[in-house]
């Protein structure tokens, strides 16, 4: 996926059978031309948290939209500086899977979440902060959650346009991909890191 253009091509609907070795089925619909994730500067204008007065819902995250960008703090402190902010960019439903050690998802459908993420100056480069598949959880669309989010979609795509415990510095941005696996097709994706006060979620 080396030398394609940084940004997300338009999404395009397939009638045949598309998928990550063969895995997906007539209705998997959804293809996409995948950004490789890289690093460069951040911009000059500071990042600021979008949602530090944001309400929480009755699970006790917040609910945000595609596109909207979410802010990490240092600690679970309200007051904590904001470290990142993360924006989910899309959800792809069985994206082309191309690391050449791709899998059939376990549970029926992969979902592809490209995220964007910019660090702060006040990101310590010694943390552990980073995009764990083993944070996000997806719930049904009544709202129940699935048992194992994680099954083949770590095979999905190559290192270099994978997200997921990628270690990060100050000042930076970062594109790439989360992939999990999933019986469903619509439903609430919830982002929960350990380590502070509430988490996120979007419906796809």
């Amino acid at each position: 996926m080396r030398g394609r253009p940084a940004v997300l091509l338009a999404v395009v609907l397939s009638l045949a059978v598309t998928g990550c070795g063969g895995g997906v089925d007539d209705e998997a619909g959804v293809v996409v031309t995948v950004p490789p994730a890289s690093s460069a500067a951040a911009p000059t204008t500071p990042v600021t948290s979008t949602d530090a007065e944001a309400a929480l819902n009755e699970r006790g995250n917040i609910v945000t939209a595609v596109g909207e960008p979410a802010a990490i703090r240092r600690s679970a402190d309200p007051g904590a500086p904001t470290i990142l902010t993360f924006t989910v960019e899309e959800f792809v439903i069985n994206p082309e899977c191309d690391s050449g050690f791709e899998q059939a998802p376990v549970t029926g459908n992969y979902l592809g979440i490209a995220l964007r993420v910019e660090t702060t100056p006040d990101y310590d480069a010694r943390a552990l902060r980073s995009f764990s598949e083993f944070d996000f959880a997806i719930l049904r669309p009544d709202g129940t959650p699935l048992d194992d989010v994680i099954g083949k979609g770590q095979l999905c795509f190559g290192e270099e346009d994978e997200i997921s415990h990628r270690r990060m510095g100050p000042g930076q941005q970062y594109r790439g991909w989360i992939v999990l696996d999933m019986p469903i097709r619509e439903g609430t994706l919830v982002y929960a890191p350990p380590d502070q006060p509430h988490g996120w979620e979007w419906e796809f």
